[in-house]
């Protein structure tokens, strides 16, 4: 099966949905499904169940150190580049470094040798299949979220897109002390 570590967002779904409903996409642009928004934290790929066993002893161990914090939407990107787009995305704001530190602290507990500078936040909302320019577009409204925890997804592919379970959820427990 494939697996990912990935948060979901339903609350903000609305926002990105009616952003992208003004939106003249280049192309024929293949939406997201609203249900299936979300950040991914950490691809693992096929996977078997030793596999699968680590990954929850990993998320289980990442959950215990990192604390609830807040995260924001900074506008709008693309994969490879705005130039040459593929991917369109719902850029976050990740100033506090911790979905970067959460993506180091999975990566490293899963051997995985991943560069945390690679990490780029985001919330994908569209694939695209004509390589335009997007040039213009509109800012996505700002929204903030206050993230409490992840969630081990599994995906399967279909023609009508990827359908995700949630595997396993873990709220993050880690909590400061005060002083």
């Amino acid at each position: 099966m494939r697996l990912f570590f990935g948060i979901g967002i339903p609350e903000q779904r609305g926002i990105v949905t009616g952003w992208l409903n003004f939106l003249n996409l280049p192309g024929k642009a293949r939406m997201v499904q609203p249900a299936n928004y979300h950040i991914t934290l950490l691809f693992l790929g096929e996977s078997d169940s030793n596999q699968f066993d680590k990954a929850i002893k990993a998320g289980k161990a990442a959950a215990r150190i990192h604390s609830p914090f807040p995260i924001s939407a900074r506008g709008w990107g693309a994969f490879p580049s705005p130039n040459r787009p593929r991917v369109l995305f719902v850029a976050l704001d990740d100033s506090c470094g911790m979905l970067k530190s959460l993506n180091h602290t999975l990566a490293q507990s899963l051997a995985l040798g991943i560069d945390a500078k690679n990490f780029h936040p985001h919330i994908t909302v569209a694939r695209l299949n004509q390589m335009e320019p997007l040039a213009g577009l509109s800012e996505p409204p700002q929204f903030s979220l206050v993230i409490a925890g992840f969630t081990l997804f599994s995906s399967h592919l279909t023609p009508r897109g990827p359908i995700y379970r949630e595997e396993a959820v873990f709220p993050l427990e880690h909590l400061a002390k005060s002083e």
